[in-house]
């Protein structure tokens, strides 16, 4: 048992130093410099806003169906076989919005530079 464990313990180890650094690409907006460019971005952002409603009105119907269909697994799951229910699961995904966001920006004149931000295993 003792040498499972040293066996486990090794290969979490050596799995997590192998492990090069996660970056997530982040945005520097500069606005056109036109007014109408302005007032065209702000409508970008609008957009971008009712974007991120409509993706979280589509969460909550997910996380509503999962609740509502774990639940009816287990209630016609024999006692034996309650392992077999699962909830699946929900996460709101923005990256449309923000892609549509950045096209929308750029049409208006203003500028969109990405770089990339270290999230983890930094050195």
């Amino acid at each position: 048992m003792k040498k499972i464990y040293l066996a486990a313990l090794s290969l979490t180890a050596t799995l997590l130093c192998g492990c090069g650094p996660m970056y997530n690409t982040e945005y520097i907006y500069t606005p056109p410099k036109s007014d109408v460019g302005i007032m065209c971005v702000s409508n970008c952002a609008s957009n971008k806003s009712n974007c991120r409603r409509e993706e979280d009105l589509r969460n909550e119907n997910c996380e509503y169906r999962a609740e509502r269909d774990y639940h009816w697994c287990l209630s016609h799951q024999g006692k034996d076989d309650k392992d077999k229910c699962f909830k699946s699961y929900c996460s709101p995904n923005y990256s449309n919005c923000d892609s549509e966001y950045n096209t929308c920006f750029q049409g208006c004149g203003g500028v969109v530079t990405p770089h990339q931000v270290c999230v983890a295993f930094c050195n």
